[in-house]
């Protein structure tokens, strides 16, 4: 250290003892190759990583074998040459037990490199100093580099300080868990890559200052590091500051307090107080990667414990079975066999000993029963506060527990549970043996699945506020197209009645056209109606599409072929009113005088027709109820009008052939065809009644312009009713 640094002390922590000089006192050694490497995609915070490689593919040393998925995110590499021989789910070194997605190769044993370079060759420069910021980072992305010390965050991202102002670069070789010493001897062998790793660091931040925090029980690695500096001229900006000993002096944010007296504020980050805390194998690995083009394919893992005979660090490719490094090490597996990764304070026990190493394993520790005992069954709480003492973060370590167990997850979370580190100092001294890491950890958990499941709620609730947004919208257009219509009807039925009336009805031969057959207007219809049942299928496939938004870029011809199919179904419907009228009026045209219209032949011919006409509605109706068709209630409607219809000619019919019967024509007989001639008029005039009304309570519910000329129509009517009543009273007396 060239500098004088003050040095200052956070509240609580522990002094466990140490257990690091069984497996410091040999030097690193490198592992052999196992028979497969399991990497899975996901070994770092952040989204997993999306691979490019197949079974069956043959991968060389180095290549990337998976792409980051998104800016939260690292690639991963091959550790060695050899084939994929499975890309599939297996269970993954994680305090859950889960499985995930993993890429297996099958080493071939040649250990043959892909293609790598230096970034200052690669980019043709003299001097490293003078590559740009964006390509440091960009070059450490590329290299898969995330934090080494055990929360594995992408480095790259850490690098991205936005507005901050980074004044100080702390690099971490505290190393205060427990039995952990991949750091030290990483700081003892490899402190020249350290230090060119702080160099790059700096240039990337552009600090001012780079503290190198290591804890006094590593002497060897102080001394290492202070060499290297003199080798690397940074004496006099690099200082290698030896703090205390004391548990978790290598957590950041108390490594920070140690070093700088600052204390990043509860839910802040150090860049906001413009520092930027590195791990020593994180800067290492910066540096074989800037320097050489090497990515993270390798790192330094402790194996101890009592159930190990021979204890040490390893050099270890990722992806290794923890079986086959516990192997080299002369692993005795105990009765009861226990395998923890990490060390004993913030550690997990591994479920299986087949599971792989990934980039965050700093240590394998197997502990003997007498060496680590189980944890006895947990007692009641007696409030002694000896969890608050040691809680280096400064929370009420009791207080969340009660939460916790008491699933109040929102007090918990006022309490600044997520402040908590996780260090296990409260577990280790309650005497009471209560595992309050476990239930701060499933707080955290059950916390993080709210907000996601409330993230996902406020989702659909935007979605389905648009969705009716959208539906409002086009109601709203939809209205102003129908009085758009309505208002163009009334200016044509105005200019029809204002326009001279002509002097000369044109002659049959120059309006005659060609008579419509009833095959045309059957042709109409099913066209009518396979555009109708068009236009509900597309109508699915469009609110599908703006519901689901992967299928976004297919609603504009969705909405383009809802448009064509219903101007299709307008010109069908005008084309069909024009062929009934036709129809109509062929007959009256050019058509012989068929007689008496009240005669019980034409009456028959009328039901007939009546009761076709009704078969046919009553199969539209069922057909677009079993296609849901937008037209059901309106077909509905129709088949009961024309039931009406059928019951109305039915009875004329009926009425005939009986008044026919009749056989002496005396004079009160004489008088009774006028009768029924009347009770006709006036059943016919109480159904325009009928209409008239159903048109003016229609009218009334859509607010139409048209309600006055209702009214007086139905005025009308209802005058005409009354006078076809008093006529059939009269002529009833006589």
């Amino acid at each position: 250290m060239t500098h004088l640094i003050q040095l200052h002390e956070f509240d609580g922590g522990i002094h466990p003892p140490e257990n690091k000089r069984q497996s410091n006192s040999r030097p690193i050694r490198k592992a052999s190759l196992p028979a497969e490497l399991v990497l899975p995609l996901h070994q770092h915070i952040g989204a997993p990583a999306n691979p490019v490689v197949a079974v069956g593919d043959s991968v060389l040393k180095g290549q990337v074998i998976a792409e980051p998925e998104g800016f939260v995110s690292a690639p991963l590499h091959a550790p060695t040459s050899g084939k994929i021989s499975a890309i599939e789910a297996r269970q993954v070194p994680h305090a859950s037990g889960l499985s995930e997605t993993c890429i297996v190769i099958e080493p071939d044993g040649e250990e043959t490199w892909a293609e790598h370079q230096g970034l200052c060759d690669a980019l043709g420069l003299e001097h490293c100093d003078d590559i740009p910021k964006e390509k440091l980072i960009e070059r450490i992305r590329d290299c898969g580099i995330a934090g080494m010390g055990g929360a594995g965050f992408p480095t790259a991202v850490k690098l991205h300080t936005g507005q901050h102002n980074i004044d100080t670069l702390i690099l971490n070789g505290a190393e205060c868990e427990p039995y952990i010493t991949a750091d030290d001897m990483l700081m003892r062998e490899h402190a020249s890559e350290v230090i060119r790793g702080a160099q790059i660091l700096l240039q990337i931040l552009g600090a001012e200052r780079c503290l190198i925090g290591v804890e006094d029980n590593k002497p060897e690695a102080i001394a290492a590091l202070e060499d290297a500096l003199v080798q690397h001229n940074e004496e006099h900006h690099i200082d290698v500051v030896t703090i205390p000993t004391k548990y978790p002096s290598g957590g950041e944010k108390q490594l920070i307090q140690i070093l700088t007296g600052k204390e990043v504020p509860s839910g802040g980050i150090p860049a906001s107080l413009g520092i930027v805390c590195q791990n020593v194998g994180t800067a290492a690995a910066i540096a074989d990667a800037v320097d050489l083009g090497r990515p993270l394919i390798s790192r330094i893992t402790t194996v101890t414990g009592d159930a190990v005979r021979d204890k040490g660090n390893w050099e270890v490719l990722l992806g290794t079975p923890v079986s086959h490094l516990l192997s080299l090490s002369g692993y005795r597996p105990a009765k009861r066999e226990r395998v923890v990764m990490g060390g004993p304070m913030m550690g997990f026990a591994l479920p299986t000993t087949g599971l792989p190493v990934v980039k965050t394993t700093n240590c394998l520790l197997a502990p003997t029963d007498k060496e680590l005992p189980t944890n006895n069954p947990a007692m009641a709480c007696i409030r002694c506060g000896l969890c608050a003492d040691a809680c280096p973060a400064d929370l009420l370590p009791q207080q969340l527990y009660w939460f916790s167990k008491a699933q109040e997850f929102d007090k918990a979370e006022q309490h600044n549970l997520f402040d908590c580190i996780e260090c296990g100092a409260c577990s280790y001294v309650c005497p009471s043996e209560i595992p309050l890491v476990q239930y701060y950890r499933f707080s955290k958990g059950a916390i993080r699945e709210e907000r996601a499941a409330a993230e996902k709620a406020e989702q659909a609730r935007i979605r389905y506020e648009a969705r009716i947004e959208r539906q409002e919208r086009e109601k709203a257009e939809k209205e102003a197209k129908r009085k758009a219509r309505a208002e163009a009807a009334a200016k044509a039925q105005s200019a029809k009645k204002e326009a001279p009336i002509a002097k000369a009805a044109p002659t049959t031969e120059s309006t005659a056209t060609e008579p419509t057959t009833d095959a045309d207007l059957e042709k109409l219809q099913k066209q009518l109606s396979a555009a109708q049942a068009a236009v509900a299928k597309t109508k699915e496939k469009l609110e599908a599409a703006r519901e689901n938004p992967e299928m976004a870029d297919k609603i504009p011809a969705f909405e383009s072929a809802l448009t064509k199919t219903q101007d299709k179904i307008k010109t069908l419907a005008k084309e069909i009113a024009a062929a009934k009228k036709a129809a109509k009026a062929a007959p009256a045209a050019t058509g012989p005088d068929k007689g008496d219209p009240n005669s019980p032949e034409r009456l028959q011919k009328k039901w007939e027709t009546a009761a076709a006409r009704l078969d046919t509605a009553r199969k539209r109706l069922e057909d677009a109820e079993a296609e849901g068709a937008d037209t059901v209630d309106a077909l509905r409607t129709g088949v009961e009008k024309q039931e009406a219809r059928v019951a109305e000619a039915k009875a004329a019919y009926e009425a005939a052939l009986k008044s026919g019967t009749d056989s002496k024509p005396t004079e009160a007989t004489a008088t009774k065809p006028d009768a029924e001639q009347l009770q006709k008029k006036l059943l016919a005039q109480k159904d325009r009644v009928e209409k008239a009304r159903e048109r003016l309570e229609m009218a009334r519910a859509e607010k139409l312009d048209s309600v006055d000329a209702l009214e007086k129509a139905l005025n009308k009517q209802l005058e005409k009713l009354a006078a076809f009543e008093a006529q059939t009273s009269t002529t009833g007396e006589v």
